[in-house]
Order: C-alpha cells, then sequence, then structure tokens
C-alpha cells in the first residue's frame, strides 16, 4: 500500500510540473494572432524589397505543442515562450549564398521600430513589451523538393531540414502515445526533456 501511494505521490507531482511549465493553452489563439500578423508585416517588407515567399509554414514547439513557458538559465528562472515563424524564399541569382538573416532583421526594424530585436546565429529574435513572447523570425531558401528547406546561419554554415517532416514525426508519436495504455503523453516527456537540458 505504501508503494502505491508514492508512486501515486511521484505523479501526481509530475503532473503538477508539467502544468507549470507547459504554455496555458488559453492564450494559443492569441498567440496565433499574432504570429499571423508578424507574418503578413514581414512577408510585406520581404516582397518590396524583390524577395519572393514561397510559404511561411507553422513550425517549432507552438504547432507541435511541445513548448515551455517557462525554463532556468543557470539558476534563474525564466518566464517567457518562443515562438518560430520561418520565411521560405525563393532562391534567386543575388540571394543564393546569402544568410538573409541581416535582410530580414531589417524587415522586422522596418515593421515594427519600437519593438526589441536582436540576431542569433539563426534568426532575428523579436520581444513584446508586456509580455513574455519571443518570435523567431527564420528564414530559409525553398529547394526543388517542396518538403525540404536550405538554412544558411550568419556563420555560413548550411544546414537541410524539413519543417514538414518535423511536424509529421511528433503528430505521429502523439497519436500512438494516445492510443497506448497508461498516463504519460509524449508531448509531456518531450517537455521534460527540454526543462532538464
Amino acid at each position: 500500500m505504501e508503494n502505491y501511494s508514492n508512486k501515486s505521490t511521484i505523479h501526481v507531482r509530475i503532473k503538477n510540473f508539467v502544468k507549470w511549465i507547459a504554455p496555458e493553452k488559453e492564450k494559443r489563439e492569441e498567440i496565433k494572432k499574432q504570429s499571423d500578423e508578424i507574418r503578413t508585416k514581414i512577408k510585406a517588407k520581404a516582397e518590396e524589397d524583390g524577395l519572393t515567399i514561397e510559404s511561411m509554414p507553422y513550425s517549432g514547439s507552438f504547432p507541435k505543442k511541445t513548448g515551455l513557458r517557462r525554463h532556468y538559465l543557470g539558476e534563474q528562472e525564466i518566464d517567457g515562450q518562443d515562438i518560430d515563424i520561418p520565411f521560405v524564399v525563393k532562391k534567386d541569382k543575388e540571394t543564393e549564398f546569402e544568410p538573409l538573416i541581416k535582410r530580414f532583421e531589417g524587415y522586422a526594424k522596418d515593421a515594427y521600430p519600437k519593438t526589441e530585436r536582436e540576431t542569433t546565429k539563426s534568426s532575428v529574435k523579436m520581444s513584446f513589451s508586456g509580455t513574455k513572447l519571443s518570435y523567431d523570425i527564420v528564414p530559409m531558401f525553398a529547394t526543388s523538393d517542396p518538403e525540404k528547406q536550405i538554412l544558411i546561419r550568419e556563420n555560413g554554415d548550411i544546414i537541410t531540414t524539413s519543417i514538414q517532416k518535423h511536424k509529421d514525426f511528433i503528430r505521429s508519436r502523439v497519436k500512438e502515445s494516445n492510443e497506448e495504455d497508461g498516463i504519460v503523453m509524449f508531448n509531456d516527456c518531450i517537455r521534460l526533456l527540454k526543462w532538464w537540458r
């Protein structure tokens, strides 16, 4: 009886912890609305500059429901959620070997002049005052395969990736975990591993 009680207590603690680190479900619509507005404004700036945006798929932890709303950095607890916004650009002779990050930083500055921005190796991070959200604008190139994209980092590293295959993988695992007997969700396992990392 004692062992069952201990297991039950541990389970309750883990469930509560996952709830504490998981983004709030009721804010999903608000976040999606703001990310769609960012997509529209940045796309307009890029197209004014002569780029062709082939797609702006939903990617990262937000559509996969594997994100964190808080994490630790060293010994410090950090509140906030990152939302990825990829821009898949058609390659042309002018942009063929260009990382694009500096260009997209300019588009972000033009579209949101009062918003805090910083560049990372692969994105332009925008933080809006009054919220604990940041939006990572990730420019990448389209390929001949509609399910593959090329990311050129600021340091020149070239990475081939697939937004679609990442999403498909997570969805298939979530579906499998939902169909299995048990109480552990695949999304929750990913959140716990992200926190631990």
